[in-house]
């Protein structure tokens, strides 16, 4: 075999592979991610969950003038 058409298989073969442990990873969903028991979910600053900056906490920024 050529050793192109060796890497070409190896190669296609990984991307395979890869695709899945992909399917695998999505049709196994709800065992990890947010608002379960781990820090990316809701905190003391937003008890809501939403993800949303209160209109107090806005700030706009100032421009600088240019020089």
């Amino acid at each position: 075999m050529d050793w192109q058409l060796t890497s070409v298989v190896i190669l296609v073969a990984a991307a395979v592979c890869y695709l899945f442990w992909s399917a695998w990873r999505t049709w196994q969903g709800g065992q990890s991610g947010c608002n379960k028991h781990c820090s990316c979910g809701p905190s003391q600053a937003d008890p809501q969950g939403n993800g949303l900056i209160s209109s107090e906490n806005l700030q706009l920024r100032q421009r600088q003038p240019e020089r």
